[in-house]
């Protein structure tokens, strides 16, 4: 049992130290920054139903893990081109630039839906408080 638990242990920091790698990335960090906005109109709003708290878990939760997968594909892709790399083979060029595209995309993907899920979670608080400044 105790080697269970040291194994588990040794995997939890070498998650742990993968999270770290993830937050020295810039894009990572910026899909962090734009949470903060999320997490203050959600206190803002007094947003508790567990739906629309859930809506924009998932959001927030799908960007970054597309983020965290397009950072991994990345170094990569960038780490395989130094490996095979030779003057007279640029096909590999174009090749890790359609891999890089293709999971770029995957998080405008994940971006898009988050926007779409805000825009349904907030949606109703924006229109109470437009209809308050309008009354004013």
């Amino acid at each position: 049992m105790r080697d269970y638990i040291d194994e588990l242990i040794e995997r939890l920091r070498d998650a742990g130290w993968g999270i770290w790698h993830l937050y020295l990335d810039s894009n990572f960090r910026l899909h962090l920054k734009c949470c903060i906005p999320v997490v203050i109109l959600a206190l803002a709003y007094r947003i508790t139903d567990t739906t629309n708290l859930g809506f924009l878990a998932i959001a927030v939760g799908l960007v970054l893990i597309a983020e965290g997968f397009n950072t991994v594909v990345e170094c990569f892709c960038d780490w395989t081109l130094h490996q095979v790399k030779e003057p007279d083979e640029s096909h590999y060029d174009e090749i890790i630039g359609v891999i890089k595209r293709m999971s770029a995309g995957t998080v405008l993907i994940a971006a898009i839906l988050a926007v779409v899920l805000g825009t349904i979670v907030f949606a109703p608080h924006f229109g109470h408080t437009f209809n308050q400044l309008t009354a004013i």
